[in-house]
């Protein structure tokens, strides 16, 4: 699994660089990234690279709002896959009927 610094690097090195103040620009993206997963980060960089977000313009990066959107529809996607693999918390209830 890799790091969010090599993951933007790799976002950032397939799509042509957006003009104005890079450091500016890291930090939006480290806020909208702030707290999150790095599976799920990892996921939708990859969802961005392979051109399967919606929406998206691939001329131009992903804004960092755009970015955090798409990792959360990607952490969202984890947690369902997640619980849909996990049994019942508490089993059936045993019901004893009585002849009454």
């Amino acid at each position: 699994m890799n790091d969010i610094p090599h993951q933007l690097k790799v976002l950032f090195s397939t799509f042509p660089p957006s003009p104005g103040d890079l450091q500016a620009q890291l930090e939006a993206y480290s806020i909208a990234l702030d707290g999150h997963d790095t599976r799920d980060i990892e996921a939708a960089v990859t969802r961005f690279i392979r051109g399967e977000v919606e929406g998206h313009n691939q001329s131009f990066p992903p804004t960092a709002s755009k970015l955090g959107g798409v990792v959360r529809e990607c952490m969202n996607s984890r947690l369902d896959s997640e619980r849909r693999r996990q049994p019942p918390a508490l089993p059936p209830p045993d019901v004893v009927r009585s002849p009454e």
